[in-house]
């Protein structure tokens, strides 16, 4: 919003007698409204200087506030001639003494400190390509640091404050004892929760709730004032001048966050404008900086934090800088080498762009020059094809189709293929909507983004408008996905995983295309991205479920308590409608994918690795347990399985329900496998004894990879389902089809 027009616009949104006021008076620039209060900066006071590297730390509040860009784009609008450097290692659900990652990941002081050893050098088949310091280009080192803590540990209330002080004071001692930009100790400011904002709405915390998380709250951001004036760091009050905000926006305005404590991009601009107040008022009042500035500068801001974020939090790390990345493979070459190099590429795109953003605030036109990039290394796949120079000769979808083993009774016909739509190569999760389409997300960065490459996962939509079983339309409803590894129908629009991050799309002007993109959640853990989150699936009350494997290290926050974590394997259960977040399932899965309610609202999970299938409300339920490396490591016991599984590994499971299919096939239970049978099997499920009872019935295969099936959705009640390279030529999805002439008479075909 411009300068000049804010205090109008708010007067406007408070009544007419307010809007008078405001259109009468002479606009003048937003005042501080709280004094500084002792051990607090005063505005003013909190400086930078030429050519400082600043770092921002914390909690989500940090994480999140990357992407809209706004307080970035304020201190380099502030400070236009001073060349700054900043870097955001904010990290969902942090604490000040509790800050978990996923293996290798790096420890903070490593990344303040831009130093950290190739974890297994002696595995390195060639040290010419590998750096010794892997964050050595990351260009971190800061001169001033900027610390947001404080939300997650208030929900210990009164009781946890002389843990939180003592923590907190070893924190300061510590950061101010380390000279990271190698020749002073750093300048370090800590800034503290914002208030927690009530929507006054039925579905979020209201009333008496916020009330009391405010006062915790309050007392947390009281502690840091004094516990950073005792040991020599700054602190910055956001919770007061936040609160006069909310208060701003009460009466019919948009509310500044998302669901009480995350903000929303105004949010996020508002917070921007108190930390700039405290660093560069102008005579006793606020003034912003330059809005045609500010304008310019944003979008290279964001594309400098687009880049930044994929280095610090490249996806699939397990395999980048953790345990997979030191499998060799032809010529003892290691997933490390080639994937280190692409960090190496980030790096120096990220600070390519923080030229690009100087010469910017300087008044000159500027694009980013990234001729100074290196070369990727080369890889020669260990597992050459029969075609030309080691392809893969694949079978067309129709092809293979002619190679699978049927059932008996049932036909299979292709529904839409690789072949016609290009787009719809390496699909993961499909659904099927109200209007009869099939949705598809497909993820052709598998396992993730590497730079110079299109960003561009997707999600699809597949109809066929003339009724002949085929599609003949596609539909892009949202380009520039990352691995979008499930997706569910909610609320008009569609949740998507886009780990680390859980985002709600929405098409609000009808053309199916996503117009809106809200980060609802953070810190999903991607430590190795085939089984982050996954296999979501709706509860008969409309909670959303969904599963992740080992490896991981997933820190959540939701508004209704402390950051929810799990380690190792688990489903978490969330309720968009409020917002809540749970661990459902905290169990030592290796790789669970499948999981499905029947006809009453049991559910079973599958551990797709080992295809073992199991009662899920017999290991519900969150347990704490010990506190090992930060993160709960509790874990349920190995409940008794559904059935003995005869094939692994499995790809996704679905309850049947159609009128299509023999009615004795109702309630059965269709398993995937991908390896082996490569095929669909089917499960009578039958109560007994307080469990179910199941029996293999059949199976249908090979030429074939099933990675997602759904059979509740389509209008014609006929089963459906994703493969992807297998056998096959192509990806696609093929429908199976009673051809039973009982289906046949209530359909009025044969065959789909």
């Amino acid at each position: 919003m411009p300068a000049g027009r804010s205090l109008l616009s708010v007067g406007l949104l408070l009544g007419s007698a307010a809007a008078l006021l405001a259109v009468l008076a002479p606009p003048a620039p937003p005042t501080r409204t709280v004094a500084a209060q002792p051990g607090e900066v005063a505005p003013g006071e909190l400086k930078l200087e030429q050519g400082d590297h600043v770092c921002i730390i914390g909690n989500t509040l940090a994480d999140r506030m990357q992407h809209d860009g706004w307080v970035e784009t304020f201190l380099y609008a502030r400070f236009p001639k001073h060349d700054l450097t900043i870097r955001n290692l904010g990290f969902s659900g942090d604490e000040v003494s509790l800050r978990i990652r996923s293996e290798a990941f790096g420890t903070p002081d490593q990344w303040l400190s831009a130093s950290a050893p190739v974890p297994k050098p002696e595995l390195v088949a060639d040290k010419s390509v590998v750096n010794p310091n892997r964050f050595e280009k990351a260009n971190t080192k800061p001169d001033a640091i900027f610390a947001f803590f404080g939300y997650n540990e208030s929900f210990a209330g009164e009781a946890g404050l002389p843990k939180f002080k003592t923590e907190l004071a070893a924190f300061i001692k510590h950061t101010l004892s380390q000279k990271y930009n190698g020749k002073s100790a750093p300048r370090l400011t800590l800034f503290s929760p914002i208030p927690f904002e009530d929507h006054k709405s039925p579905n979020l915390l209201t009333g008496t709730a916020v009330a009391s998380t405010n006062k915790n709250i309050e007392l947390y951001t009281q502690a840091m004032r004094e516990v950073a004036q005792a040991n020599g760091a700054s602190f910055v009050d956001l919770y007061n001048p936040m609160k006069v905000r909310y208060e701003s926006v009460k009466n019919g305005g948009k509310s500044l966050t998302i669901n009480g404590v995350h903000l929303t991009e105004e949010g996020h601009r508002k917070l921007a404008e108190v930390i700039d107040n405290v660093i560069h008022p102008a005579g006793g009042q606020y003034v912003p900086p330059d809005e045609n500035l500010m304008a310019k500068l944003r979008p290279v801001v964001q594309d400098k934090a687009f880049h930044w974020y994929q280095r610090y939090r490249v996806t699939d790390g397990y395999s980048t800088y953790g345990g997979r990345a030191w499998l060799q493979f032809v010529g003892k070459q290691t997933n490390y080498e080639v994937v280190q190099k692409e960090l190496e590429t980030l790096d120096i795109m990220t600070t390519n762009r923080d030229k690009v953003i100087w010469d910017i605030a300087k008044g000159r036109d500027a694009k980013p020059d990234d001729s100074n990039l290196p070369k990727s290394v080369p890889v020669t796949t260990n597992k050459p094809g029969a075609g030309p120079n080691g392809t893969h000769l694949f079978l067309t979808g129709e092809d293979a189709i002619t190679k699978m083993k049927i059932g008996t009774g049932l036909k299979v016909s292709l529904f839409a293929s690789e072949e016609k739509w290009p787009e719809l190569a390496k699909p993961v999760q499909m659904a099927w909507d109200a209007k009869g389409r099939l949705w598809v997300a497909v993820w052709p960065s598998y396992p993730h983004w590497k730079p110079g490459e299109p960003y561009n996962d997707k999600l699809l939509i597949f109809e066929d408008t003339d009724g002949d079983g085929k599609a003949d339309k596609m539909i892009t409803f949202a380009d520039g996905l990352q691995n979008p590894t499930g997706f569910e129908f909610y609320n008009g629009g569609v949740l998507v995983a886009q780990a680390p991050d859980l985002v709600f799309l929405k098409d609000s002007k009808g053309g199916d295309k996503a117009d809106i993109r809200e980060r609802v959640l953070h810190g999903l853990d991607t430590a190795d991205t085939h089984h982050t989150a996954n296999s979501f699936v709706l509860d008969p009350g409309g909670a959303l479920y969904w599963q992740e494997g080992t490896f991981h290290r997933s820190q959540i926050e939701d508004p209704y308590g402390r950051c929810k974590r799990l380690g190792d394997g688990g489903v978490f259960r969330y309720e968009p409608r409020t917002q809540k977040l749970d661990v459902y399932i905290t169990h030592s899965f290796a790789n669970p994918h499948g999981h499905v309610f029947d006809h009453w609202g049991q559910d079973i999970v599958v551990d797709g690795t080992g295809a073992q299938p199991y009662h899920a409300p017999l290991f519900s339920g969150y347990l704490p347990g010990p506190n090992l490396n930060g993160y709960p490591t509790g874990k349920h016991v190995t409940p008794p399985q559904v059935y003995q599984q005869r094939t692994r590994p499995c790809g996704g499971i679905e309850v049947l329900s159609s009128q299509h299919f023999p009615s004795e096939w109702d309630g059965n239970l269709i398993v995937t496998n991908c390896i082996g049978v490569q095929g669909i099997l089917r499960y009578r499920l039958s109560d007994f004894g307080g469990a179910s009872r199941v029996r293999n019935r059949s199976r249908s295969s090979r030429a074939v990879t099933p990675t997602s099936a759904q059979w509740t959705r389509r209008p014609d009640r006929t089963a459906r389902c994703t493969s992807s390279t297998g056998r096959t030529r192509s990806s696609g999805t093929c429908s199976t089809t009673s051809a039973t002439p009982a289906a046949t008479a209530r359909r009025g075909a044969s065959t789909r």
